[in-house]
C-alpha cells in the first residue's frame, strides 16, 4: 500500500477521484494523499472556504484539483456536479463516498427530525452519489468506489441509534451494488473507521480534555492508540489502486483492532 512505489512510479497518475465531503478531516486528507498519488482530484463540499483551503494545498504541492459546493441529500445537485466533472475530464474512475454528519442522542429522545438528518446525508447521499458516478463508471466499463461507513455500522453503540443505522445502511449498499456492478469492471468497498482523530474532534476542547479523550477512546484498541486520518487516506488509496483489483464487496475496519467490535 503506497502513495509513490520506490521507483517513483505515481500509482493514481492520470485518474479522475471524486471525494465528497473532502473539505476537511479524513476527506481533505484523501484529497492530498490522491493527488500526490497523480490523481486528479474533483473535491466537494457544503463550506466555500474549507474547498478554497484544500485546493490550494493541493495546487501547491502540482497537483490538480476541481472545487465543487452541492448538497450531497439533494439528488439535482449530486446530478450536477457529477456532470461538470464528468465534462471537464471526460470520465470518472474513483468515488469516495465520504461526506457524513454524526447527530447522536439516547434512544427514547431521537426525533424524526434527527433520523432524518442523519439518514439524508450518510446514507441517502451516499446512494445518490454512488449511484451518479456508477452511471458513468458503467459506460466507461470500469471504476473504484468506496464507501466510507463506520465501526458503529457493525455493532450497538449507546445512543448512537440513527447514526449507527445509516452507517449499517451504506455498508449493506456496499454489497448490493458491488454485487450488481462487478459486470462492468467495477469496485465497490467500504471502510468502517474507529475513532479518528480529526482537527473537527478537537475543536472547543482544551488541551486537557482533548488528552482525556483520545486516552478513553484508545482502551479498547489492542494498538492503544487512536486513528489518524492518514490510516483511512492510505486505505482508501490501497482500495482504489490496482493492487486490490480482486477485493470487491468488502468492508474494512480500520480501528486499532478494537478489541469488541461492539
Amino acid at each position: 500500500m503506497r502513495a509513490v512505489d520506490t521507483e517513483g512510479n505515481r500509482i493514481l497518475e492520470g485518474k479522475v477521484a471524486v471525494i465528497t465531503g473532502g473539505g476537511r478531516g479524513m476527506g481533505k486528507e484523501i484529497a492530498i494523499t490522491f493527488a500526490k498519488a497523480g490523481a486528479i482530484v474533483a473535491v466537494c463540499d457544503l463550506a466555500l472556504a474549507n474547498l478554497a483551503e484544500v485546493e490550494n494545498e493541493i495546487k501547491a504541492i502540482g497537483g490538480v484539483c476541481l472545487s465543487l459546493t452541492a448538497d450531497i441529500s439533494r439528488k439535482a445537485d449530486v446530478e450536477k456536479i457529477m456532470g461538470e466533472i464528468h465534462t471537464k475530464f471526460n470520465k470518472i474512475d474513483i468515488l469516495i463516498n465520504n461526506a457524513g454528519i454524526c447527530i447522536s442522542s439516547p434512544l427514547l429522545e431521537v426525533s424524526v427530525e434527527e433520523w432524518d438528518a442523519n439518514m439524508n446525508v450518510n446514507l441517502k447521499g451516499a446512494f445518490l452519489c454512488l449511484q451518479g458516478a456508477a452511471r458513468y463508471m458503467v459506460e466507461q466499463k470500469s471504476g473504484k468506489i468506496v464507501n466510507i461507513s463506520s465501526i458503529c455500522g457493525r455493532g450497538a453503540v449507546s445512543e448512537g441509534v440513527a447514526y449507527s443505522a445509516s452507517k449499517a445502511g451504506v455498508i449493506q449498499m456496499t454489497c448490493n451494488a458491488a454485487a450488481e456492478l462487478g459486470a462492468y469492471n467495477i469496485n465497490v468497498n467500504s471502510i468502517a473507521p474507529g475513532f479518528v482523530a480529526t482537527p473537527l474532534v478537537r475543536e472547543g476542547k482544551t488541551e486537557e480534555e482533548y488528552a482525556a479523550m483520545i486516552a478513553e477512546f484508545s482502551k479498547p484498541t489492542v494498538l492503544g492508540k487512536t486513528g489518524l486520518p492518514k490510516d483511512i487516506a492510505n486505505t482508501a488509496l490501497f482500495l482504489v489502486s490496482e493492487e486490490a483489483a480482486y477485493i470487491s464487496g468488502q468492508t474494512i475496519p480500520v480501528d486499532g483492532g478494537r478489541k469488541n467490535r461492539m
